[in-house]
């Protein structure tokens, strides 16, 4: 993890909102990237975390190019991409793969598995000139790998459980022996003990390939689980950015110790002090001046409405966007690991 495969830069996406049927015209935009910059290191698991369209797999897809973004830049392997034509991007696209949430709709439902999982090597020509039956022998070997049978390579995506089909998924992502994987949610539409599977599997690809995995997630246990780095999104910018073990003890943003207070306690009878957030999230058409948060933060001051703050370093080493980081004795009154009384005391 020593230098990094991926740098973003001030990265913005807004998609606009028209009204009209033949002569439209624009009257708003829906802001969900909106200056995004992080690095994503050579080896590494970096996890995105936020609420429900705060711009996690936004941002996903803009570093793959599967969004065009509105500006800024986007460097893989030092050469930015972020106006490459699509011709351009072709030889690079072998290099970033996605795997994505539902391993129902994510499937054509009229291929056959072995079908599927070929798709990468035929359309970058990998099989031109290659004997009779080498596709097939990659394909079910890639099977094999990610824990299907090889035997089913003619089956269809509907003959499959869930857990099956998303193995099916990281197969397909693996094909063309990627360096950064997307993983947008790739579990939340899975059964828990299911889960842990496809979790491990991730992890035990990525010491055996050296992948490079952006890993989004709302369980911010799993997200501890698996990810050396974490960064918080809210309302399309990342509000605190740190290696895992730094922000699960030592959240500095309000926002990410809120999130942390809500996580269940793995410890019969004792409870988690949980803070509350008032009101609702703003509207990604028109969030807030300044600190995007301070509407819903108890430490909000008259600078948090007039001057946003820039995500720069607070005490214990954590990157964060705020006037007023939590101190020690904050996280533990507010977010405070655990209490130590008993449930119901």
């Amino acid at each position: 993890m020593s230098e990094p495969l991926v740098r973003v830069r001030d990265l913005v996406k807004h998609f606009p909102i028209t009204r009209g049927i033949i002569f439209q015209r624009q009257i708003g935009a829906v802001h969900a990237v909106d200056g995004v910059s992080l690095d994503i290191m050579e080896g590494e698991t970096l996890g995105l975390v936020g609420e429900t369209g705060c711009g996690k797999s936004t941002t996903a897809r803009l570093i793959t190019r599967l969004l065009d973004p509105t500006s800024g830049t986007i460097e893989y392997r030092g050469h930015d991409i972020a106006g490459m034509s699509k011709k351009e991007l072709k030889p690079l696209r072998r290099e970033m793969q996605m795997i994505f949430q539902d391993p129902y709709s994510s499937l054509n439902p009229r291929k056959t598995v072995g079908s599927i999982i070929a798709d990468p090597f035929v359309v970058h020509g990998l099989d031109d000139g290659k004997p009779n039956g080498w596709l097939k022998t990659q394909v079910q070997e890639l099977m094999e790998k990610v824990g299907l049978n090889p035997e089913h390579y003619n089956r269809f995506p509907h003959e499959f459980s869930g857990g099956q089909r998303q193995r099916i998924g990281v197969a397909r992502a693996l094909a063309l022996q990627p360096k950064l994987i997307i993983a947008d949610e790739p579990v939340s539409a899975l059964d828990v003990s299911i889960q842990a599977q496809i979790l491990n599997l991730l992890r035990d690809l990525q010491r055996e390939f050296g992948l490079t995995i952006v890993f989004i997630a709302h369980d911010l246990s799993v997200v501890r689980h698996m990810c050396d780095r974490v960064a918080v999104m809210y309302l399309g910018k990342v509000v605190e950015l740190a290696d895992s073990d730094d922000l699960y003890a030592h959240p500095r943003h309000p926002y990410t110790g809120a999130l942390l207070s809500a996580v269940p306690v793995a410890r019969p009878g004792l409870k988690r002090r949980r803070q509350i957030l008032g009101g609702d999230v703003p509207s990604p058409t028109n969030p807030p001046p300044a600190c995007r948060f301070h509407t819903r933060c108890w430490k909000c001051q008259e600078v948090c409405t007039v001057e946003e703050p820039h995500l720069e370093p607070k005490p214990g080493g954590n990157l964060a966007a705020c006037h007023f980081p939590l101190t020690d004795g904050e996280i533990a009154e507010r977010v405070g690991a655990v209490s130590g009384q008993p449930a119901g005391a």
